[in-house]
């Protein structure tokens, strides 16, 4: 076996590949030393320590296209194991297991967040410590996952690792475009505007697959139907625009916005004219049929919703679809349209 790479000389090549990247030295130290963890943690699926596992999230995202990828804070991993026990088990899987020199061992006190366990893991590279990683443990089935290549680490003098099973990027955009449209008024998940634009346009498309996922993962969760309306938030602009900027991403905030409108349309078999804006509403029916004294449509605030957008905000009525969903038969979606305003 090759002698490693001495703890100088591969910091050295971590400074020296940030530059060329454009990023953080402490962001490329902590690719390696998660590259190194998902190794770690492949040999211990191979070993029967551990059952299997994908990552997901913000993590999954720099996996797949680096640099252009926004920084995340922390690693979201899928493993499927009961919660009581999925700390134990993950424990188990890094102790007595090494690779290319770096080892891993879970450190300080475990913290229950909603769905996940957050734990702290030291890293450490020829027994100093190389770097502190946030590990966020869920507990799942993992049939929605797909191999995804990993950060190569052969620039450091250190082995190239496996391809690492991802959450597939079908299921991610379903999952953020639920996250995004969330009528919360304390709704901040903005971010995951930036990671459906990258997934869907830096990645190979397959609008079937994707729709699948879509109607999916809203029927599933049932906190808001599909499609729901997605409006640039007032406190969303300013950070949305920073992080744009901050990631090289030539988009402003509006055209972002109209790319994941376009993608809703895409996924309903609508299209769009180039000069109009558009927003999806959906109106709820009743189960039965009216008779000519009734409406078949609810007065509430879906409805007040649509009043106001076709008197007073100059928007008109474009199609009246039925409501793409197994669940809700009686309900239908508007889409409404009007000119597109000029940038300013």
């Amino acid at each position: 076996m090759t002698r490693p790479i001495g703890r100088n000389a591969l910091a050295t090549r971590v400074r020296t590949q940030a530059d060329i990247a454009g990023i953080a030295d402490q962001r490329m130290r902590l690719w390696v030393g998660a590259t190194a963890l998902l190794q770690v943690m492949r040999t211990a699926v191979l070993e029967g320590a551990l059952p299997a596992f994908y990552v997901k999230g913000g993590f999954a995202l720099e996996l797949r296209f680096r640099e252009h990828a926004r920084a995340s804070q922390d690693i979201d991993l899928v493993v499927p194991i009961d919660m009581p026990s999925i700390v134990d088990t993950f424990r188990a899987a890094l102790a007595d297991r090494s690779w290319d020199g770096f080892t891993f061992r879970v450190k300080g006190d475990v913290h229950e967040r909603e769905h996940v366990m957050q734990v702290s893991v030291q890293a450490e590279y020829l027994g100093g410590p190389w770097c502190s990683l946030i590990i966020e443990l869920g507990s799942g089935e993992i049939e929605d996952s797909e191999l995804v290549e990993a950060f190569s680490l052969q620039p450091f003098g250190l082995r190239d690792p496996d391809h690492v099973p991802c959450l597939n990027r079908f299921a991610q955009i379903a999952q953020k475009l639920h996250a995004v449209s969330d009528p919360s008024p304390r709704n901040m998940r903005y971010r995951d505007l930036v990671d459906i634009y990258l997934l869907d346009f830096m990645l190979e498309r397959d609008d079937a697959r994707l729709r699948v996922h879509i109607e999916g993962t809203f029927a599933r969760r049932g906190q808001h139907p599909w499609p729901s309306p997605i409006e640039i938030q007032p406190a969303w602009r300013e950070p949305l625009a920073r992080m744009l900027a901050d990631m090289g991403l030539e988009i402003t905030v509006y055209q972002m916005h109209n790319y994941v409108v376009e993608l809703i349309a895409r996924m309903l078999r609508i299209e769009m004219a180039t000069n109009f804006e558009y927003v999806f509403m959906v109106l709820e029916g009743f189960p039965q049929v009216p008779d000519v004294r009734s409406t078949a449509i609810k007065y509430d605030n879906r409805y007040d919703n649509f009043v106001r957008m076709t008197s007073q905000e100059g928007y008109r009525l474009a199609h009246l679809l039925q409501y793409p969903s197994v669940n809700q038969t009686s309900a239908m979606l508007a889409v409404l349209e009007r000119p597109r305003p000029e940038p300013g």
